[in-house]
């Protein structure tokens, strides 16, 4: 039989407990009676389990990087080479793009929403699809011309995936900062730090099997699944094989799409690489492929900061992708003063109302307040009575409107333990808590280590945060539909 949603108080409870990530999966039957709806929740909540429990044995963080193989041919090691200059020894040319219409097959674009560039070829990403207008969206930092078109931001980290038939592979990429590229092969990173690819200019990216001709191309043949990811300023242009060689496009049926909206610890400020972010990580510990951030640094439910939008300003971000799996609010300390914790909850109720108007089926999982080395602070308008003010808005939220489609994950009011603790930092360490590792992670792009704030974790304090969020939330979809 199937259980049906359970109260709120159960939900709490799961993601409370929050258990080791390997979890036996739950088998679940349907029941009579039970309405149309209720059978479509159920298939999302069989494909998320699906997903999670499948990487928990094989995901690319446990993976680690692919060691030196030769042998067998899936697994041996490519070499990555790049160059500025047109290479030879490709016959077949898969472009990303042609005359402004995306080529969906063989490729699937990841992380952000795939536009094509003003040329005949090429896509690039971005993730806002507001029209909300402020001073924060007249920003150099917010709306970008280049790759001849305006922007709302870039995916601040995103992939296109494919499935490759061969021995070799040609990417071409177009940046306009220098940034690192990384490439999985079969989930598994071929390098965790990756590749930099130089701005201003064409790269060409070669991933050669043959290991530059020391294995021989009838050992080196395999079908592999390729995953390349990109950060910020990335066109990507086409990939290429050899003429007897092809690209094939992956199965799509059961990949996850997630729109996680939040601040800029969402947006990955503090990783050395935006992929190492915790919102990336969580996704990929989860096997939830389709990642896209709905992220601006400062904001929060009732905070617009510099960016001039608060998380409903912006509320069409939802709409780039129709049909999302999970929809995710992430809140921090930036809401945390007097007069936003008292005002929390009526606007809380609207935006999440909002949320459920733009993805009627998604699961909703709302997160408690990120405290960055606050403590974290207690007392009136601190992270704490924030975080109870949004444990206390979810409930509110569920009885005015009857939906249970949602969890709640406590993070700063976590028992007995909060997930972050202490007032210290990687640069500034004083034996309060674990924020002198995980807390100081600098608030530029790709500069995780000279610890300079107060507020963004570490590439350590991003994983550790991750690895808890993937576990909370594993453990209240195993409580929502256990048998």
């Amino acid at each position: 039989m199937i259980r049906m949603m359970t109260k709120l108080g159960r939900l709490l409870l799961a993601a409370l407990l929050a258990p080791a990530l390997v979890h036996a999966q739950p088998v679940i039957s349907p029941a009579p009676g039970v309405s149309a709806s209720v059978y479509a929740t159920d298939a999302l909540y069989r494909k998320l389990l699906r997903n999670a429990t499948a990487a928990q044995a094989r995901n690319a963080w446990d993976l680690g990087a692919m060691p030196s193989a030769t042998s067998p041919a899936a697994a041996i090691l490519p070499t990555i080479t790049l160059q500025t200059s047109a290479p030879s020894g490709y016959g077949n040319l898969y472009y990303s793009a042609v005359s402004g219409v995306l080529q969906t097959t063989p490729f699937s674009f990841f992380g952000g929403v795939p536009i094509p560039s003003s040329g005949t070829h090429g896509v690039v990403y971005q993730w806002s699809m507001s029209t909300a207008t402020g001073s924060g969206y007249s920003n150099s930092n917010i709306v970008q011309t280049e790759f001849g078109g305006t922007r709302q931001l870039h995916a601040e980290a995103d992939a296109i995936e494919f499935m490759h038939e061969g021995t070799k592979l040609f990417v071409l990429l177009n940046m306009t900062t220098t940034l690192p590229i990384r490439i999985l092969v079969n989930d598994q990173y071929v390098s965790l730090t990756g590749s930099a690819v130089s701005a201003n200019g064409n790269t060409w990216v070669i991933i050669d099997f043959t290991q530059g001709g020391t294995i021989s191309a009838a050992n080196a043949r395999a079908l592999r699944r390729i995953r390349i990811e990109t950060e910020d300023a990335t066109s990507f242009e086409w990939a290429g094989t050899p003429a007897t060689e092809s690209l094939r496009p992956i199965p799509t049926n059961d990949v996850v799409h997630v729109l996680w909206e939040g601040h800029s610890v969402v947006r990955g400020f503090g990783s050395s690489i935006r992929g190492n972010g915790y919102s990336q990580v969580t996704c990929k510990l989860l096997g939830w492929r389709d990642c896209r951030q709905l992220a601006l640094e400062g904001s929060g439910i009732l905070n617009p900061a510099t960016v001039a939008t608060t998380y409903d300003t912006r509320i069409t971000d939802f709409d780039q992708y129709p049909g999302a799996d999970v929809c995710l609010v992430d809140n921090s300390l930036n809401d945390s003063t007097p007069t936003y914790v008292s005002t929390y909850q009526a606007a809380f109720i609207t935006h999440v109302g909002h949320i459920r108007a733009h993805q009627p089926n998604c699961l909703i999982i709302i997160l408690g307040a990120f405290p960055g080395a606050t403590g974290p602070s207690t007392g009136t308008g601190s992270v704490v009575a924030l975080e109870q003010t949004i444990q206390a808005s979810v409930g509110a939220y569920t009885t005015a409107t009857g939906d249970t489609n949602i969890i709640f994950v406590p993070i700063s009011t976590l028992s007995p333990t909060p997930v972050i603790f202490g007032t210290g930092t990687c640069g500034s360490t004083n034996g309060s808590g674990n924020s002198d590792i995980y807390i100081g992670g600098s608030q530029g792009t790709n500069d995780a280590s000279n610890c300079v704030d107060t507020v963004h974790p570490t590439d350590t304090g991003h994983m550790a945060y991750a690895r808890y969020l993937s576990g909370a939330i594993l453990s209240a979809l195993q409580t929502l539909r256990a048998p």
